[in-house]
């Protein structure tokens, strides 16, 4: 029976090599691992590793060992590894690389029908629509609804002063970002860090963390095997609890301010500075914020940069060819996955120097960005498909900080070394992001 069944997947892999050979003949040309190196990471699936840590080693030990361009199947699906900012350039930019893999119609149970999942006609139509929404006049109106989400944090936070316990700041910062996106976006107060509607956050969490699952399970791909499964049934359950329109942004964004929140715990001196500028352009803390104190505070904005960087929101990004393009010497030929590893190329010290892994807001001054190669910054993706939301993120974590740290002082008992990242559709620690939050400010110099 096996020796049946082993003949006829032979003949079946030998078709598909023949109508494809093409294809093989152009990627094989690119330097890239063999079999065994895949026997050796996917043992990880038996230790209880996460499935998107996995993932992220093969690409870090094919990076490890390979130039870019690299050729890479990780699981059952072809990838073209990319972290030369020129490459990624190319790709960024090429009209004939705007789509996405497959493995992106896994997200849209949490991303919806937006930018980051449609194909390329209908991208185009949304794009221009959302373009008219995303300006100056609208990001003013958004000011108040910002002041007074951020307020509502203020008093939550007033209450953890007095507990002096750890306190895993991702469960606030989800909660204003989901308020905030939530009331400019639909118009409308859902008021979860009030403890209303809190079902429909933990809900959109959960749906995340599952269509994470999804991407990095090659047995989940095919919707026949799927939609057999109780995740599946676990995932529609949640859907159906939310039924309201996606949110979108609100844990990237949320994401974002815990690790800003992290970061001023674990360095005092970049709160002390933070600190000091709010002081300087909010002379009177019970004003709220206006447009014109968010460009002033230049500190915390190399500081969010930093933040970016070091901790961006989407670990990966991807896309797909549909049309042959040349990538320096090589050809790549239509229908190829693109793997742009963000977190990997970020900490890179051939882009990024000797200090790559440290936290230094001032690499972002003025003479310093000067030497960095814009596509080795990517925390918002690049070229045509740029998140079109830079500036709303930029302007809530903005407002939030000032509230803040303007209000408490952060601390935490964790390094950088102590950080056990989990890879999934966001960056994640597992160990989580925990703070102590204290009313008193201490100024450091």
């Amino acid at each position: 029976m096996w020796s049946t069944f082993i003949v006829i997947l032979c003949f079946f892999l030998v078709i598909h090599l023949w109508q494809n050979r093409t294809f093989y003949r152009l990627v094989w040309q690119m330097p890239g691992p063999s079999l065994w190196f895949f026997n050796k990471n996917f043992s990880g699936f038996n230790r209880g590793i996460p499935r998107g840590n996995i993932f992220f080693r093969i690409i870090k030990e094919c990076l490890m060992n390979y130039k870019t361009p690299l050729r890479c199947w990780i699981g059952t699906t072809f990838y073209i590894i990319l972290e030369e900012p020129e490459d990624i350039k190319t790709v960024l930019n090429s009209q004939h690389c705007l789509n996405h893999p497959f493995t992106y119609e896994f997200v849209k149970p949490f991303f919806g029908n937006g930018l980051s999942t449609i194909s390329t006609p209908q991208w185009n139509v949304h794009r221009k629509l959302l373009n008219s929404t995303f300006n100056t006049k609208i990001f003013k109106s958004y000011l108040p609804i910002f002041n007074k989400e951020s307020k509502v944090l203020v008093s939550r936070l007033e209450e953890l002063c007095n507990k002096k316990e750890l306190t895993d700041i991702s469960l606030y910062t989800k909660a204003v970002t989901y308020d905030t996106v939530y009331h400019t976006t639909l118009n409308r107060e859902i008021n979860t860090q009030k403890n209303q509607n809190f079902h429909l956050l933990e809900c959109s969490n959960k749906v995340a963390a599952m269509c994470g699952e999804r991407i990095f399970n090659a047995l989940y791909y095919w919707d026949s095997i799927y939609h057999r499964t109780s995740h599946y049934k676990e995932l529609k359950k949640n859907e159906q609890i939310i039924r309201e329109p996606t949110i979108k942004g609100y844990e990237t964004t949320g994401n974002a301010l815990a690790y800003c929140i992290l970061m001023l715990g674990m360095f005092p001196e970049h709160q002390g500075k933070m600190y000091e500028e709010i002081k300087s352009v909010m002379l009177d803390e019970s004003q709220d914020i206006q447009w014109e104190d968010l460009g002033k505070c230049n500190y915390i904005e190399r500081f969010i940069k930093e933040i970016l960087r070091l901790f961006p929101s989407a670990p990966l990004t991807s896309r797909k060819s549909t049309e042959t393009i040349q990538l320096g010497k090589y050809i790549v030929p239509a229908n190829t996955n693109f793997l742009l590893p963000l977190f990997l190329l970020h900490r890179d010290k051939e882009f990024w120097g000797p200090t790559a892994e440290d936290f230094d807001p001032d690499r972002f001054l003025p003479e310093n960005v000067k030497s960095i190669h814009p596509y080795a910054y990517l925390p918002f993706s690049g070229g045509p498909r740029i998140c079109p939301g830079i500036k709303y993120a930029h302007m809530i974590l903005k407002t939030i900080l000032i509230r803040t740290v303007r209000k408490f002082k952060f601390r935490t008992d964790l390094k950088m070394a102590d950080l056990e990242f989990e890879f999934d559709i966001t960056l994640n620690i597992m160990n989580k992001h925990m703070v102590y939050v204290e009313k008193e400010i201490i100024i450091i110099n």
